[in-house]
């Protein structure tokens, strides 16, 4: 069972949302709230799977409970909100990115949200970084380097969140966010990561290693999905 918490200051939002998802035998709603003071307090008391969040809330807009819920470092790391909001000012704003699963815009379409809910890893099923950090120095990168340190937090993007791998830009994107670095920063230093890794190793190691027949060039894009697939078999 799947523990939700919605915060919706719209009440018919907020019941039409409670009551739809409650309809999915894997939902429980554990508490509904209508401004964000309310909303901060309950997530630290309960503890929810997931928050279904509109940024736009009284008392406390959103981004300040995610900043808020983001001061405890084990949440921080913890991908489980979904943004439900109309407002594009404050989604631009959105700082604590590694909290936030997926934004998606109003009107609501129920069915998409639930699939959301459904898609965000476990606690049990998340994947750390020194698992990563292992797997990469296993093969052959300079693991202390900023470019693999980027390419860390990518690879851990796009394990919680698949959807990302449709478009790299998206994971540079967020990460720049992150650091406050510019996204072509992070592409070209997690670039120069590979690129260093590939001429210390020889080709067929690397094949090897990443379990591939070809011998093309290894882009981020191409790289990523390598990684995630190998911690999810």
């Amino acid at each position: 069972m799947i523990r939700v918490m919605i915060a919706e200051d719209n009440t018919n939002l907020n019941h039409l949302c409670c009551n739809y998802l409650t309809n999915d035998k894997d939902i429980q709603i554990v508490f509904s709230a209508y401004d964000g003071k309310e909303t901060l307090e309950k997530y630290r008391e309960l503890k929810p799977d997931v928050l279904l969040l509109d940024l736009d809330l009284p008392k406390m807009n959103g981004l300040e409970v995610i900043n808020n819920i983001c001061s405890d470092t084990e949440e921080k790391n913890k991908c489980n909100i979904i943004i439900i909001s109309g407002n594009a000012d404050l989604r631009f704003n959105l700082l604590n990115t590694s909290k936030v699963y997926r934004v998606m815009p109003k009107p609501v379409d129920f069915d998409k949200v639930i699939s959301a809910i459904k898609e965000i890893p476990s606690e049990n099923n998340t994947l750390t970084e020194k698992q990563i950090k292992n797997y990469l120095y296993y093969l052959n990168f300079n693991t202390y380097s900023d470019g693999t340190d980027y390419l860390i937090e990518a690879i851990q993007l796009a394990y919680n969140r698949p959807f990302l791998m449709k478009n790299v830009k998206d994971i540079y994107n967020l990460i720049s966010k992150e650091h406050s670095v510019p996204p072509n920063t992070i592409k070209s230093s997690i670039r120069n990561s590979i690129e260093t890794m590939e001429r210390n190793t020889a080709q067929k190691e690397i094949q090897e290693k990443l379990k591939i027949s070809n011998s093309r060039k290894l882009t981020t894009k191409y790289l990523i999905p390598l990684v995630v697939s190998h911690f999810d078999s």
